[in-house]
């Protein structure tokens, strides 16, 4: 099993199998609506566009993150975020 797998079925047991499948829908629509724009997005567009990417950021963590894996080996956004910022060569000289 992949570690997105392995988180899947951590939140679906935690959150219960109708709420996660509810929520799975709700990102699913937001990444719909987010690949609906044509052309050059006006600024409206463009904020909606931003708040669409934190709240689907934040759907990956609360429908995807493995608490048995911990951050070394968990593939949500939130965990790979915090191995790349311990990671950063920048990060030994400040």
């Amino acid at each position: 099993m992949t570690p997105l797998q392995i988180g899947e079925l951590e939140q679906r047991d935690f959150w219960g199998d109708e709420t996660w499948r509810k929520w799975k829908g709700e990102m699913d629509a937001l990444l719909a609506r987010r690949k609906s724009f044509k052309g050059r997005p006006d600024e409206i567009e463009v904020a909606l566009l931003k708040s669409d990417a934190q709240a689907i950021e934040a759907y990956k963590f609360l429908l995807f993150h493995s608490v048995m894996l911990g951050v070394d080996e968990c593939a949500c956004p939130r965990c790979a975020k915090k191995r790349q910022a311990r990671k950063s060569p920048l990060k030994a000289y400040t």
